[in-house]
Order: C-alpha cells, then structure tokens, then sequence
C-alpha cells in the first residue's frame, strides 16, 4: 500500500485510494474550512465597507428610482468613497456602483444614486 502525508495534520497515513489526500474526511473538511476562513477574512474589511455603503445607498433610496443628495449627507451617514464594486459609464455619465447601486457626481457637490439591475437602470 502507497502511503501519505495529511496536508492538515501532517501525519503519514496509508493509502486506500490512489488519489486520496487526506487521512480521513474530518481533515480533509477542517483543511477546507480553514483555508475558505482564511480567505474570508482577507477580504473581510473591504466587504464591511461595501455591505456599509450598499446598506446606506438603499436607505436612501428607499423605493424611488433615483436621488440627488449632497456629499455632507453622504459623509454624516458614514459613506466611505473610498470603496466600490465597478464602475460603469451610463449617457456619458461615469456611476460608481456598489452591488446593485450606482453613484455619480454631479459637479456642486451633489451625487445621484441610481439603481440597477442587470446593468439597466430602473
């Protein structure tokens, strides 16, 4: 029989399969687990800051189709411009999306929000 080396706890095992990795299926599901959690968690303050935003954008949007505010509204409602999903160009307007959002300056100090849906607006 071929023997093994576990990759999550490093223990040398026999082989029942010619494929098998791990030494039995908890290793294999906690090495997972922990190589998704460490993935998480590198992208874990960019996320909150997007979930933060999008949260925000919707609040005040609420269930109309598009809303002028100024940037002093955005920043007290703790709007981060710093971070966004994509950007995409719109009638010659650039809007930076954030999910399903998008928000363009409008010169003055004024932003439109918008929202859309698969890359149409509504």
């Amino acid at each position: 029989m071929e023997q093994g080396k576990d990759p999550y706890t490093q223990e040398i095992f026999f082989k029942k399969r010619s494929n098998q990795r791990f030494a039995n299926s908890l290793n294999r599901i906690r090495y997972n687990n922990l190589k998704a959690k460490s993935k998480r968690n590198a992208m874990a303050p960019v996320n909150t800051k997007l979930f933060r935003n999008r949260k925000i954008l919707e609040t005040i949007l609420g269930a109309q189709k598009e809303v002028t505010v100024s940037r002093d509204y955005l920043l007290g409602s703790g709007f981060s411009f710093d971070y966004f999903s994509y950007q995409k160009e719109i009638n010659n307007v650039v809007y930076f999306g954030i999910y399903e959002f998008g928000i363009a300056r409008l010169g003055d100090n004024n932003y439109k929000i918008i929202r859309l849906l698969n890359g149409q607006t509504v």
